[in-house]
């Protein structure tokens, strides 16, 4: 079943993951890994099983992941590139900062809300401008992900702007607003240590 091949794929992020930060034995991440690279290079694997192997891959420090992300950036379908800039925001390497600040203006709402996503995780300040702007965007899940993206950059403007969404009327974007806001505070808490 295609869904539960996606959710495995899923779940062994979480190995790939723990075993980049020393969490889990090297030898469980590393076939996890292995499992993942076999799927994500299977072209006859449907896109939705490819793109969750490859966004639990992004967590790895493999030198081919890289090329991975920016296969499936550059795919056809919509799906791939959803999942290239998922990957990008977990990867954690800055160098995606510009691809994901590009797809920010994306006509596609899903594209706006996974770059909105990776611009948090990538911390990438200078899109603060560019995600406020999608935090009044038309579509809920593109006002969210920004939302939640400014409370991971942090700064002076991302909290003013965090903090009068969390004074609207939509209950999902106060619920995201005051997350946001304990997330920017406990990031800040972090830096002044």
């Amino acid at each position: 079943d295609e869904a539960t091949r996606a959710s495995a794929a899923d779940a062994l992020g979480a190995f790939v993951l723990g075993g980049e930060l020393d969490e889990v034995d090297a030898a469980l991440a590393m076939r996890a890994e292995e499992a993942l690279l076999s799927v994500a290079l299977r072209v006859d694997e449907p896109a939705r099983v490819r793109a969750s192997a490859l966004e639990s891959l992004a967590y790895s420090g493999e030198v081919g992941i890289r090329q991975l992300i920016e296969d499936a950036y550059y795919a056809p379908e919509e799906i791939m590139r959803i999942s290239a800039l998922n990957a990008m925001g977990r990867s954690a390497d800055v160098r995606w900062r510009g691809l994901a600040r590009a797809e920010l203006q994306n006509p596609a709402a899903a594209m706006r809300a996974a770059a909105a996503q990776a611009c948090g995780q990538l911390e990438a300040k200078a899109a603060v401008g560019e995600i406020t702007e999608l935090a009044a965007d038309d579509s809920l899940d593109v006002r969210l992900a920004a939302i939640l993206a400014l409370g991971r950059i942090g700064g002076k403007t991302a909290r003013e702007v965090l903090e009068a969404v969390r004074l609207g009327d939509d209950p999902d974007e106060v619920e995201a607003a005051d997350y946001a806001l304990e997330e920017l505070m406990f990031f800040a808490s972090l830096e002044a240590e």
